[in-house]
């Protein structure tokens, strides 16, 4: 079984004036729910092992702060094309990691949301319906394949476990 997980970024700050979007910076509230994110996922043996991270300060500053809570060495890979890409050019990413091991995939909506309906059709009822009700800021999907990732198609996924900003 193949696991990929799907982050959106914590909580982000708004523009303030003279920087741009893609310098937007964690809010303390996206700080603290990145942080218990890690908790929860080091607690329920969901560790990645690769990351491809979105290169936008917000998705580092939230893989750096939950990534902290991990306890591992994890490496990772910080990738522009997630910060603007659509779900085409993300599935071609995790189709090129020829890691077995889980995969994090730290990035935005409305490609996060989009790439989890589009390869998860099926999952547990309780992590369905919470996918369903959107892919807030700090949200993560669970994915598992039989397949390896260079495999991955729409469909081919079932959805495990949704967990909410803050696990």
């Amino acid at each position: 079984m193949h696991r990929l997980y799907l982050l959106r970024h914590a909580e982000a700050a708004w523009t303030r004036p003279g920087t741009g979007d893609f310098d937007r910076p964690l809010t303390l509230r996206g700080r603290e729910d990145a942080a218990r994110l890690g908790r929860h996922m080091r607690m329920a043996g969901l560790v990645p092992a690769f990351v491809l991270c979105s290169s936008a300060a917000r998705a580092r500053e939230s893989w750096h702060v939950l990534s902290g809570e991990l306890a591992a060495d994890i490496e990772t890979l910080h990738v522009p094309e997630l910060y603007q890409g659509d779900t085409a050019e993300c599935l071609a990413l995790i189709a090129a990691i020829p890691t077995p091991g889980p995969l994090l995939v730290v990035g935005h909506n409305p490609t996060m949301q989009h790439l989890c309906h589009l390869l998860a059709d099926s999952g547990t009822p309780e992590a369905m319906a919470a996918a369903g009700r959107g892919f807030a800021a700090g949200s993560l999907a669970v994915i598992e394949f039989a397949e390896p990732f260079s495999e991955i198609a729409p469909g081919k996924g079932r959805l495990s476990a949704f967990v909410p900003p803050g696990g």
